[in-house]
């Protein structure tokens, strides 16, 4: 759609959302799905012990009747966290794919170039910028964004998402994944979920484990020259 984002620093550039989902051949299709940070799709389970980028967990109490389920990390994690840290040295402090040049990014594993995930930001400005409905094709259920300044149309299909071995709520929800991992808690990424219903009002960002596979909707980076 051709969306503008502005860095920090100012400089601005333009991001094109392809057409399918990674691993698919048409728009309605759901494509293949990857734990965060992993290149390879199609594992027999989506698990804390099958995930790369950790050795192991353990159970945090949270209140004297619950417990939190922490992934010790071995890479991605700021370093104000160290609860979720079992590397060699200290946190690494890195949020983002982009932060080791995109060598744990699918998208940019598999179609090369300047393809590569979209940053949370991304994913917002693109539901900012336009109308989201749920729409019916081939029997299929999807996300219809529509730009609100070039009326161009983009799909998502309602792929769910993989824990352990098998899909959850395929047909029914929508888990696509963000390049950025959750500051707060990074044995979570953040990714643009909607849950289905008969209408839609706000996609939203949330966190989700980073062991669980989702799919991914590739963005092609263009430098913006002014």
């Amino acid at each position: 759609m051709g969306i503008v984002m502005t860095r920090e620093d100012g400089t601005k550039y333009r991001i094109y959302w392809a057409e399918c989902n990674l691993g698919a051949s048409t728009p309605v299709e759901y494509g293949d799905y990857y734990a965060w940070g992993e290149l390879e799709a199609g594992k027999p389970s989506y698990d804390i012990d099958s995930y790369k980028w950790c050795n192991g967990s353990y159970r945090k109490k949270i209140s004297p009747s619950q417990y939190q389920i922490i992934l010790l990390l071995t890479k991605y994690c700021p370093t104000n966290k160290t609860d979720y840290w079992d590397g060699d040295t200290q946190p690494d402090g890195k949020l983002e794919y982009a932060d080791y040049d995109y060598a744990d990014d699918p998208v940019r594993a598999h179609l090369g170039g300047n393809w590569r995930t979209p940053t949370e930001a991304e994913w917002q400005e693109l539901r900012k910028q336009c109308i989201m409905t749920v729409v019916t094709i081939d029997d299929v259920s999807c996300l219809q964004f529509v730009s609100k300044r070039t009326k161009q149309r983009l799909y998502l299909p309602a792929a769910g998402y993989r824990y352990n071995r098998s899909g959850e709520d395929v047909g029914r929800s929508w888990c696509y994944s963000s390049s950025t991992i959750s500051p707060q808690a990074p044995d979570t990424f953040r990714d643009f979920a909607k849950n289905y219903s008969g209408h839609v009002n706000d996609g939203e960002m949330a966190d989700m484990a980073r062991f669980i596979g989702t799919s991914y909707r590739p963005v092609l980076e263009v430098p913006v020259v002014e």
